[in-house]
C-alpha cells in the first residue's frame, strides 16, 4: 500500500525502533511524501523507508494506515419506497 499526497491517513503504530507512541490516533491528509532514509527524533535510530507530511511534521510511513474514502451511497429508487 502506497500513500500519496491527498490520501487520508492515521497514525496507528508506535515507532519500530524505540516504541515511541507519540501521535497515535492523529488523522490527517497527506501533504507530501518523501522517499529515502531518515532518523527517529526520539532515539536517533536510522530508518529506511519513506515519510509522509501532515503539512507541519513528517511521519514514518510504516506507522500509518491509509483510510479509504467512503463510497457514494446508492440512490434510492422511489418506486421501491414503502407507503406511509
Amino acid at each position: 500500500m502506497t500513500i500519496r499526497p491527498g490520501d487520508l491517513v492515521m497514525v496507528v503504530r508506535p515507532m519500530p525502533c524505540c516504541g515511541e507512541t507519540n501521535g497515535l490516533g492523529h488523522t490527517f491528509v497527506a501533504a507530501e511524501v518523501e522517499q529515502g532514509p531518515g532518523g527517529c527524533m526520539h532515539c536517533w535510530s536510522h530508518l529506511d523507508g519513506y515519510a509522509v507530511s501532515d503539512g507541519q511534521r513528517m511521519w514514518f510511513a510504516p506507522r500509518l494506515i491509509r483510510i479509504d474514502p467512503l463510497s457514494e451511497p446508492e440512490r434510492v429508487n422511489e418506486a421501491n419506497e414503502v407507503p406511509a
